[in-house]
């Protein structure tokens, strides 16, 4: 009678900045979770000839265990992986530790990575890293709960160790919104910022009615305030008049770098980077511009207010 195998499969949001000290780490787990997978798919086969076939001495148990194996549903095995570039060109081998030492590796740009290890139709690892998709998803399937859970285990430390911290995470999967907002947002500021406005002798009338809003019209400006009436309906200029220039109120600065340093960590948002051969200055790059973004400037913002007191105070 066949059974349904549903494999335990996970995914995971990036961005995932992995180094080649990542990907050996990563072999070295891949390979544990060969040699269990392998020891997995003995106990299964040993396990369904047994029970198909009564009592079976050592030798003809291995004769039986042996042609089981070159039969549907164990004759299919898959030992594969690869790294993938844009043009969708392949660096691949048998196992990762392959390609980390294939010579070709330094002129390879990878933007996805891929590895599966096959025993049979029910006994798989998958693990897939994409960078345009910012994910890492693996697939588990082993009928064995103790080697199943104890590759599980090893990945998910590996996977907690490099995931993104929240605010990185944050920033790489809404930043592509900032980037289409932003740009409705900052010519305004920048408008308001740059720009200054000479007052008209509207402007100096409002003023005056303003004024005497505030005050309240009685018997001793009635007059002002008729006076004040006409020369807004009449936009009345006088002879002496002479303008004056209106700078731009500061906070429209600030706001406008405010925004445009917004926008521009927002373009440059972090990424899932498969950070060997070409791309290992890419890793480098984005681990920076992370820390810069994160840390420095926040700790700056935070300790310049203590900065200018003690300026002040020294130069008191």
């Amino acid at each position: 009678m066949g059974q349904i195998i549903h494999p335990d499969s996970y995914d995971y949001k990036g961005p995932w900045l992995l180094g080649r000290a990542d990907f050996v780490e990563l072999e070295k787990i891949i390979s544990t979770a060969d040699e269990l997978l392998q020891k997995a798919f003995e106990i299964e086969v040993a396990e369904t000839v047994k029970s198909e076939n009564g009592n079976l001495n050592d030798q003809e148990l291995q004769e039986k265990i042996t042609k089981a194996k070159s039969r549907y549903p164990y004759d299919k095995k898959n030992k594969v992986a690869y790294f993938k570039a844009k043009n969708e060109t392949k660096l691949a081998g048998n196992t990762l530790n392959d390609i980390l030492k294939d010579k070709n590796i330094n002129s390879f740009s990878p933007k996805e990575f891929h590895s599966t290890i096959q025993y049979g139709n029910n006994i798989k690892f998958t693990i897939h890293i994409n960078r345009f998709g910012n994910r890492l998803g693996y697939e588990l399937n082993c009928l064995d709960t103790s080697i199943n859970d104890e590759i599980k285990d090893s990945i998910e430390q590996w996977i907690e160790k490099n995931k993104p911290n929240v605010y990185v995470s944050f920033w790489s999967n809404w930043g592509d919104l900032l980037t289409f907002i932003l740009p409705m947002i900052i010519p305004v500021l920048g408008f308001f910022a740059f720009t200054s406005f000479e007052s008209s002798s509207s402007d100096l009338a409002k003023s005056e009615a303003i004024s005497i809003i505030k005050k309240g019209v009685d018997s001793s400006n009635v007059h002002q305030a008729l006076e004040t009436i006409l020369k807004l309906e009449a936009n009345y200029k006088p002879d002496n008049f002479a303008p004056s220039i209106q700078k731009p109120n500061p906070i429209y600065l600030k706001l406008f770098v405010f925004f445009l340093f917004l926008y521009i960590t927002a373009l440059i948002r972090p990424r899932t980077i498969i950070g060997v051969g070409q791309r290992k200055k890419i890793l480098g790059f984005y681990k920076f511009w992370i820390k810069f973004v994160t840390i420095t400037i926040p700790t700056l913002l935070i300790i310049s207010p203590f900065l200018r007191k003690i300026q002040e105070w020294w130069t008191s």
